[in-house]
């Protein structure tokens, strides 16, 4: 993907095993359910836009849901943070600076969505703008096992635009992550595939300043495949729970790599449908541990993150500063069969990513989220 940087934020929850007896416009939702329904969660539609020009103006969507995922018909007022970017009770956001940012909020019934950061600025003299339509499914990396490099390119895929020529810089207005320099063009079907070379947020806005404090309490969350699969996810506010769904719900016995004499060895261990790395330190005979998970654990997580992005070309600085924490724990219930000697340490990798809104289309940055017990 486009300029996808990964800040590794690992959260280990440790603990002991106690081996005893075990409305306005702009709102998308429907649904008819009444104004003092009770709201779980809001969300904007868009998660990126780019405005070009004092006075611009786009508009933005918001749906406010149940807990249960239901989308509910209740009215949504509208903020911006500062006064560079506005918005009405439409939803419908303008730009008053040539360059400049905001954070544009969406609110139901006392509940706020995770901040919008949007962004004003003049573009470099030929650049090619885009719009989600204009591109067919999502950007996708030319070489998917490459080790990340800026080197790395990706390819996307257009339709109703014409073939761009070489060298040209393409970037996307609204949600999907696309921002580069073409390198190749492949032109089928009424559709052209273009390989894209990757850009410094420099090149591609070199007049963007952005001095903003973004708060990803409620920010996007990303959900492996197999975690959802075997996961029941709620949020509530600033809290995630994951529930083991029923049919995931099947005891486990912990087992160690092979038999072992005080030696440790390492295995990849399926507990309630999601493969965790464990590593195993027991004394005696036997391939087993003697610990039973009865159920799968459930994780809860409380997230207090904020990151600090202030990109400022004329002082030639650009700086993003991740703060607070993700604090969690984990609850699973064992039972031991027999005296032993021994630990059993799990970890999940990436339980679930937080995408941080910054100057989205042209980057985006992902905190994985660690667990383990």
């Amino acid at each position: 993907m486009s300029n996808v940087n990964r800040m590794s934020l690992s959260m280990v929850v440790l603990f002991s095993l106690l081996l005893t007896a075990c409305g306005g416009g702009g709102s998308g939702g429907g649904g008819g359910s009444s104004a003092g329904a009770t709201v779980a969660k809001v969300e904007i539609q868009q998660t990126g836009l780019l405005l070009t020009d004092m006075g611009a103006t786009r508009q933005l969507s918001a749906v406010a849901y149940d807990a249960q995922g239901g989308a509910l018909s209740v009215p949504i007022q509208w903020s911006s943070t500062q006064t560079a970017i506005g918005v009405d009770g439409s939803g419908k956001v303008t730009a008053a600076t040539n360059n400049g940012s905001s954070q544009i909020v969406a609110e139901a019934n006392g509940v706020k969505s995770a901040p919008l950061l949007v962004v004003v600025t003049t573009l470099p003299a030929g650049a090619i703008l885009l719009t989600d339509a204009q591109i067919v499914g999502e950007p996708f990396e030319t070489d998917p096992n490459a080790p990340p490099s800026f080197d790395n390119t990706y390819k996307v895929v257009l339709t109703g635009v014409g073939a761009p020529a070489m060298g040209s810089l393409l970037i996307n207005t609204e949600s999907k992550p696309v921002a580069g320099r073409v390198v190749a063009v492949d032109t089928a079907g009424g559709q052209t595939t273009v390989t894209l070379a990757q850009v410094s947020l420099r090149e591609a806005f070199p007049n963007l300043q952005i001095n903003e404090v973004i708060d990803l309490s409620n920010a996007e969350i990303i959900i492996p495949a197999d975690v959802s699969a075997s996961y029941d996810i709620q949020r509530n506010g600033n809290t995630i729970t994951f529930a083991p769904k029923a049919a995931a719900a099947a005891p486990v016995l912990l087992k160690s790599a092979a038999k072992t004499t005080e030696q440790p060895g390492k295995k990849p261990v399926t507990v309630g449908g999601i493969e965790l790395d464990c590593e195993f330190t027991t004394t005696g005979d036997g391939t087993n541990l003697p610990i039973q998970l009865s159920v799968p654990p459930t994780f809860n997580f409380v997230n207090n993150l904020t990151i600090d992005y202030v990109n400022t070309p004329s002082a030639g600085l650009e700086r993003a500063v991740l703060k607070g924490d993700v604090t969690g724990k984990v609850e699973v219930s064992v039972a031991a069969a027999v005296a032993f000697e021994g630990k059993a340490t799990c970890k999940k990798r990436e339980l679930f990513i937080i995408r941080v809104p910054l100057a989205n289309p042209a980057i985006a940055m992902l905190v994985p989220i660690n667990a383990g017990f």
